[in-house]
């Protein structure tokens, strides 16, 4: 009977592990993606800064939205 429950708890940490390393392996993927992701936001805000709104306006063609 001990053989069968230190066999089943040896499976069962061994899934656990790899669980473990999965779930690891994507937290750093997303951290990464995250980081990329604010680095763009970071860059459109600043081109937002440095847009003119009476320029931007003014480069907007004037024409009807096309669901009407």
């Amino acid at each position: 009977m001990n053989d069968k429950i230190q066999h089943d708890l040896e499976v069962r940490f061994a899934w656990q592990e790899q669980t473990i390393a999965d779930l690891s392996s994507q937290v750093y993927e997303h951290q990464q993606r995250l980081a990329r992701l604010e680095a763009l936001l970071e860059q459109m805000v600043e081109r937002l800064k440095h847009v003119d709104p009476e320029q931007s306006a003014a480069e907007l063609p004037d024409e009807r939205p096309p669901h009407y």
